[in-house]
């Protein structure tokens, strides 16, 4: 565990300074932040006094650099805002009524989860107050994300959501404007998500409806592969969603919508509008078999329970990625495959199949209910057949045809190598 600093820096209304002592005298250093603001003795052996009289020579560097209006001299200086105090104050907005525009509770989660995280980093480095979350503070610990191996997706999403609670503490008044993070921080271009193989999806749904134990999960892997849903919509789904008379699926986004009691919680869509789309003939095929369940609800768990994301998440490791394991073995270490792929996998898989067939992109974001989507614009580009006739024009490139290129090529041995390789591997 690092060691923590003897004098931790001390975030004031406007800068970050560090107090430092020589001869018993305190001084106040300024020249590691963002503005080289100088070295200054504070005149006094007294760390209290010192602390206040660094609060006024912040509020005159303030001044001097223009963050500050001179009239600020006259008003007395915010008390610093307590990191729990923030987080209330924050999740008080974000957790408001849907009406009001708040956030769904799963995002509500994830957002806790991002500052039970960061807060435990903030005071490990001295930092209790969030007038200390500056940019600074947020560059080093997405750096410090990122040394921990988390992905690029965490790393935006950390950054964004901190970067939207300090916007909101400020609107509060909460915070000055000065302490408004300005950092930008990258989004990723690709998914780095695995995506299914034809004959990978065909092998996992046999493997499920060969067993009988299995059944409940071959249904969810065929639903999942042939719509596209994310696993907790497909869980969500009720029979009222599945228009089989006209071929249809209905999804609709009900939290405006009222509820009978309390217990029925409002089913909702990621993206709060609705939409819709054809029933695929393998997804119809199973609907038409289905028994229909009190509940009202489609897809079930094994034992006929209540399916949730752990539970399809869990029987696809156990039960179909590991007895295909050999079959489809991975690549290599630091290449993705067969057994990192998940149940949002077979959402990729979906987009792939859709592009290989023809389907424009604007219907693919249309089903998937997206506004814009780099992952389906990803892949696309990236396997969409215009851009290989594309490609094909360009024949004449280094070499001439492709006859006339392949009399260039090298023979090759069935080691895979080549008469020259062999020549220099005998002589190593």
């Amino acid at each position: 565990m690092p060691r923590k600093a003897k004098n931790p820096p001390v975030q004031c209304r406007y800068f970050t300074w560090k107090l430092r002592q020589r001869n018993d005298v305190w001084f106040a250093d300024g020249r590691s932040g963002e503005l080289n603001l100088g070295r200054h003795s504070l005149n006094t052996r007294d760390l209290e006094q010192a602390r206040q009289l660094l609060a006024d020579l912040d509020l005159e560097k303030a001044i001097e650099t223009g963050r500050a209006s001179p009239s600020a001299r006259a008003a007395p200086a915010a008390a610093p805002l307590e990191l729990e105090v923030g987080r209330q104050r924050y999740f008080a907005h974000v957790g408001r009524a849907p009406q009001l525009g708040g956030a769904r509770p799963q995002t509500v989660q994830r957002y806790k989860a991002v500052f039970d995280k960061f807060f435990p980093w903030l005071r490990d480095r001295g930092i209790r107050h969030w007038n200390g979350v500056d940019r600074h503070a947020v560059a080093d610990y997405i750096t410090w994300l990122d040394e921990q191996d988390h992905s690029s997706f965490t790393l935006y999403l950390e950054g964004t959501t901190i970067k939207q609670a300090v916007n909101h503490l400020i609107r509060q008044s909460l915070l000055p404007p000065g302490n408004k993070i300005e950092l930008a921080i990258l989004r990723a271009e690709t998914t780095t998500r695995y995506c299914w193989r034809e004959e990978e999806v065909v092998a996992m749904i046999e493997q499920c409806f060969a067993d009988p134990k299995l059944h409940w999960l071959g249904y969810v892997l065929v639903g999942l592969a042939t719509t596209g849903l994310r696993i907790g919509e497909l869980a969500s789904r009720k029979w009222s969603d599945f228009d089989l008379e006209n071929g249809v699926i209905r999804l609709s986004d009900h939290r405006l919508r009222s509820v009978r009691s309390k217990r029925h919680q409002a089913r909702t869509t990621k993206g709060k509008r609705d939409r819709s789309f054809p029933i695929h003939p393998h997804l119809r095929a199973i609907l038409e078999q289905l028994p229909r369940h009190p509940d009202g609800y489609v897809f079930r768990a094994a034992c006929g329970g209540k399916l949730d994301d752990d539970k399809v998440r869990k029987s696809l490791i156990r039960d179909v990625q590991k007895p295909l394991a050999k079959r489809f073995p991975s690549v290599g270490d630091d290449e993705l495959g067969f057994a990192d792929g998940t149940p949002h996998s077979f959402r990729h898989y979906f987009v792939v199949a859709a592009v290989h067939v023809g389907v424009n992109q604007r219907t693919i974001q249309d089903w998937l209910g997206h506004r814009d989507s780099k992952m389906v614009a990803w892949y696309y580009h990236q396997f969409s057949e215009q851009s290989q006739v594309e490609m094909n024009k360009l024949k004449e490139i280094a070499g001439g045809s492709d006859a006339a290129w392949r009399q260039l090529l090298p023979p090759v041995n069935n080691e895979g190598s080549t008469p020259r390789q062999n020549d220099v591997l005998e002589n190593t």
